[in-house]
């Protein structure tokens, strides 16, 4: 790879051999973080979540579940999570759209227009961070279509979450799905008292 560097290419020698050192580097850090991830159990339970899911038909965007009285746009893994969310708050008498956000961008625009129209209340749920995410973007979308819908975010919040189990920082984190119900009640709850 020097020898090209340097010669096929024209480059001075010094340049040459520091692009080589790094590109050795790179290939060797990206084969670490590879075998890493595929012996690490926290990553490989959060793969297995995602297969899991796929089976369940939950790798198909679009509306997954329909109901009149709230709204979840849910991402990746969350989307299980929001649909158990879902029959917890159907059996205190919540009815939830919940919508697999398959493609974050571009979003699907039909989807979000038709979904405006019956929910003016939206909860975005994303296994990601709460600061400038998925849920930030849509936020931002939802506000420049519909003013009056009110949007909040759930994710990961901006701050040191410890090592644990993947199912522990889920419930930590309120990601799981007794944590989704419970934001979602809270959100309806706060919607009456000021409605």
């Amino acid at each position: 790879a020097l020898a090209l560097l340097k010669t096929g290419l024209g480059i001075h020698y010094l340049w040459a051999t520091g692009l080589a050192v790094e590109a050795a580097v790179l290939h060797n850090f990206a084969w670490h973080d590879a075998m890493v991830r595929l012996t690490d159990p926290v990553l490989v339970e959060g793969l297995a979540a995602s297969f899991e899911g796929a089976w369940r038909g939950e790798r198909e965007g679009g509306v997954v579940r329909s109901g009149a009285d709230f709204a979840i746009l849910a991402v990746g893994t969350m989307v299980g999570q929001s649909l158990a969310a879902a029959d917890l708050l159907a059996a205190d008498g919540l009815q939830v759209t919940v919508v697999n956000c398959r493609f974050l961008k571009p979003h699907d625009e039909a989807t979000l227009a038709a979904l405006l129209q019956h929910h003016r209340q939206v909860l975005v749920v994303e296994e990601g961070t709460v600061v400038n995410g998925f849920g930030s973007y849509m936020a931002s979308v939802i506000s420049g279509r519909d003013p009056g819908v009110r949007v909040t975010v759930h994710g990961v919040p901006d701050r040191i979450v410890y090592a644990a189990p993947r199912a522990r920082q889920l419930a930590l984190c309120g990601l799981d799905a007794a944590g989704i119900a419970d934001k979602v009640r809270a959100l309806h709850r706060s919607d009456a008292v000021a409605g």
